[in-house]
């Protein structure tokens, strides 16, 4: 799903001067609370928490702007330690969004008069959320007098100096922005509103967008959102690997972006993120198989990044709020609590994280669909998600028992040729939410191993390549052979002596030649001409069984794989080569 997923993430535009127009006329929600009770309070006290949290969290990156009006913003930039140059300017008006949304939750959500353990009067924290809100409005190509954004900012979120919404880049932009403003929407004066009109909103779209016909921007949704998102049974790949984030996080951000935006202006939620069997539900559903008892999910091609923190949250609080599915409340609770353990452990926005927005965004979700279900006890919740599911473009199986999460995976169907990543993993479930929780995390090489090979040629060839491995010696050789060639063709020069001399020389030239050019091209046959993966399985009522082969360079790597609801689970690994190697396998 890598780049496809993103190709749609405007179709959001569509309702922008609708939903402006809807939001200016729709109710105040400050002070209002939702009456929370039993393990539903519980939850939504921990996300008040996590909120609470970003005041301390943040504060030291806090930089006023004297050269903008009533303007300010949180430095990400300042962190030293992001991938790459142009990472930190990339991040920050997400990252500004992130904060300005959790402030905006503890300023209409509670009655406190001071926050975190700087106890920042409620005034002081209303004051900085709307500098932010008003800063990223004015360093965006949007506004009519716009100010320099950020320097050190990758080139495709810039138009000159100012920041832009790229089309099919990241819905978490102005996501979070958007519903801190639709939250502080009575608390902003008339200049502030007219900023953000001008900067606009941008969210994720699904690929049932294919097929509308409202217009957006001038043309239908449909020719905006040309990617797809899901397979066609609900399953994604985050760059070419089962590996979670744009189909689970960043799905049900851009969901959640939508309900709270029409439940703030009355609007209904579009009928395409409604209708019996649309892809949040599916999407949920997968992400239920994929999750383990502390909240996290395990990959089945191996985690990209560090994503053991609460990644379903979203997805689990839309179950337990929108659909009223006890086990996803279950998994919502133990995904919060993995959330807040985090939070507090690492205390950094990441690029994929926003911990702290996906705390408010599901806070809000229950403040505006309470009660959810009642969450399931843990371990009923996890029986109820026992049983064996193949998915067919991941080429995987995963099997839940009451024992364990397993999965073996041959490589998704959309790697490119060379690249497929064969892993499988075994995860001991835990059964109570009370016992200690793991630290996991799925390595792309698990279970098959991590291999490195090549080739040892026989003596006789290294012999032939020292030989004639240098172009000159071989361009040198060649020339003689030709010379000696043209004078022993001469009757006059053959009956000199010294020609039977040149005669041997010559044959013992074209055989070096010919044996060198055998030895490469033997060497060369050897080698594989292309990646491939052939794989087959078996599943049963109590279990499942996978065996294939895959091609690592020069070697081929036949695997079988056992998984028993009542026992263990059993592999098998052959490494098979056409010639003698050097090989390095971990596993």
């Amino acid at each position: 799903m890598d780049g496809s997923f993103a190709h749609g993430c405007r179709a959001g535009t569509v309702a922008v001067g609708l939903w402006l127009a809807l939001l200016a006329a729709a109710p105040a929600s400050a002070g209002a609370r939702a009456p929370f009770a039993g393990p539903e309070r519980e939850l939504c006290e921990r996300y008040l928490a996590v909120c609470e949290h970003a005041v301390d969290a943040f504060a030291p990156l806090w930089r006023d702007v004297p050269s903008m009006p009533n303007a300010g913003f949180f430095d990400f930039t300042q962190y030293d330690n992001w991938g790459r140059d142009g990472y930190g300017g990339l991040v920050t008006i997400p990252g500004n969004g992130m904060v300005a949304l959790a402030y905006a939750v503890l300023l209409t959500e509670t009655d406190k008069d001071a926050f975190g353990q700087q106890r920042v009067p409620r005034a002081a924290l209303l004051g900085r959320a709307i500098k932010a809100i008003r800063w990223c409005c004015l360093t965006s190509a949007y506004v009519p007098t716009p100010h320099p954004y950020l320097p050190d900012t990758d080139e495709r979120l810039l138009d000159g100096a100012h920041w832009r919404r790229p089309l099919g880049f990241r819905a978490d932009i102005l996501g979070y922005l958007t519903v801190a403003v639709a939250v502080l929407w009575d608390h902003l004066d008339a200049d502030t509103r007219g900023l953000f009109e001008a900067a606009g909103i941008d969210m994720v779209s699904t690929e049932h967008d294919r097929a509308r016909a409202a217009v957006a921007e001038g043309k239908p949704v449909a020719e905006w959102a040309e990617g797809w998102n899901l397979y066609p049974d609900y399953s994604s790949d985050h760059h070419q690997r089962a590996s979670v984030w744009y189909g689970g996080d960043l799905l049900f951000e851009g969901r959640c972006y939508v309900e709270l935006l029409a439940r703030s202006t009355g609007a209904p939620v579009p009928a395409t993120y409604t209708y019996p069997g649309n892809g949040f539900d599916g999407a949920c559903e997968w992400l239920k198989t994929l999750c383990l008892a502390e909240g996290a999910f395990a990959h089945p091609h191996g985690a990209e990044y560090d994503s053991y923190y609460g990644a379903g949250l979203l997805a689990f609080c839309y179950g337990a709020t929108v659909k009223k599915d006890p086990v996803a409340a279950a998994l919502e609770h133990q995904a919060a609590a993995l959330l807040q353990r985090h939070t507090r452990a690492v205390g950094q926005y990441d690029y994929h994280r926003g911990s702290w927005a996906k705390a408010a965004l599901a806070y809000l979700m229950h403040r505006h669909h309470a009660p959810a279900a009642e969450p399931m006890a843990l371990a009923d919740a996890l029986q109820a998600l026992e049983g064996t599911r193949h998915y067919e473009r991941q080429r995987g199986v995963v099997h839940r028992t009451r024992d364990k999460w397993a999965s073996f995976s041959w490589g998704s169907s959309t790697d490119a040729p060379g690249t497929e990543n064969p892993c499988g993993f075994v995860v001991p479930q835990r059964q109570s939410a009370e016992a200690a929780a793991p630290l996991v995390y799925c390595d792309r090489h698990s279970l098959t191993g991590d291999l490195d090979a090549e080739t040892t040629p026989s003596r006789t060839r290294m012999l032939l390549r020292r030989l004639t491995g240098a172009p000159a010696w071989a361009v040198g050789l060649c020339v003689a052979c030709a010379v000696a060639a043209v004078l022993l063709a001469r009757p006059a020069w053959r009956r000199q002596r010294w020609a039977l001399g040149a005669q041997a020389s010559l044959g013992v030239a074209l055989c070096a030649l010919l044996a060198t050019g055998l030895a490469g091209g033997l060497e060369r046959a050897k080698q594989p001409s292309e990646a491939h993966t052939a794989y087959t399985f078996q599943r049963s009522d109590d279990g499942f069984s996978t065996a294939g082969w895959f091609r690592r360079g020069p070697v081929v790597q036949h695997q079988a794989f056992f998984s028993f609801d009542a026992g263990p689970c059993v592999t098998w690994v052959v490494l098979r080569a056409a010639d003698d190697l050097r090989v390095k396998w971990s596993g």
